[in-house]
């Protein structure tokens, strides 16, 4: 059964309170890291590649790639936060238990920590948004409306974190899903080249990477190519957003209460 109050905002707003105190230290290196990859890749490997053709409709190379790195602030932001942030707070600093002791039940903890990540997820990914303006590469009003898929698809990524969380004895046990899952759907999710350019069968496989769902969401919002052929898109992160949470909850009651 889930036992779900407005506690868990109380979880999110503490986790907000904390960030806020070393805001800048954490806000920083996450202002720069698109501007070397804009400035290495977009202006440096793109000065080979004219256009990224089979896109739709062909756009210069920096602007394919600026506007697909808007997801993957959404993927990799709540995901190492959640991930080794919140390990350390369950065994560590046992912060979880400290939680518990007051009237906040599992589930609030649980929804609280995903709803940390999912702004975790519009926070960075708004500043790659602001980032790639500043170079011109987002002229779109329809830009206004990615915080929406960001915040679904934060959500989604906090709770599979969770789920690694709720089962991990140690940080190595985190190396398998960042280095077998994480960074190949990073890479290969059409952030830096389009889907079209991989055979059949891997782009069907492809299509079942939840990034690259976002990465169509972000990208076509950010050049203001909106139409319904986004919807299944959106559709696909709120269907798989609910049974992920779901399932972040039960193993984290299993994990903490004894």
């Amino acid at each position: 059964m889930v036992d779900i109050s407005p506690l868990a905002l109380r979880v999110t707003l503490r986790n907000i309170r904390v960030y806020s105190k070393n805001w800048l230290w954490s806000f920083m290196p996450n202002l720069f890291e698109p501007i070397f990859y804009l400035a290495a890749m977009g202006l440096g490997l793109g000065g080979y590649l004219a256009t990224s053709a089979d896109w739709k409709e062909s756009v210069p190379y920096i602007v394919f790639m600026g506007t697909g790195l808007i997801a993957q602030a959404a993927l990799f932001s709540p995901t190492f936060e959640l991930l080794y942030g919140g390990y350390t707070r369950l065994t560590h600093q046992k912060i979880y238990d400290a939680i518990l002791a007051t009237p906040v039940s599992v589930d609030d903890l649980t929804l609280g920590e995903t709803l940390w990540g999912a702004f975790r997820s519009v926070w960075y990914g708004m500043l790659i948004v602001l980032v790639i303006s500043l170079f011109g590469l987002c002229q779109s009003p329809w830009a206004l409306l990615i915080p929406i898929p960001l915040f679904i698809a934060g959500i989604f990524f906090s709770a599979i974190a969770l789920c690694f969380v709720a089962t991990a004895m140690s940080y190595d046990y985190f190396n398998f899903y960042v280095s077998l899952l994480l960074f190949p759907m990073f890479l290969f999710s059409g952030i830096f080249f389009p889907l079209t350019a991989l055979p059949p069968w891997a782009q069907t496989l492809a299509w079942y990477l939840p990034l690259t769902h976002l990465v169509e969401l972000c990208r076509n919002l950010a050049l203001g190519r909106v139409n319904w052929s986004l919807l299944p898109h959106l559709i696909w992160f709120v269907v798989a957003a609910v049974p992920a949470l779901g399932l972040a909850m039960w193993l984290m009651r299993r994990r903490l209460i004894k």
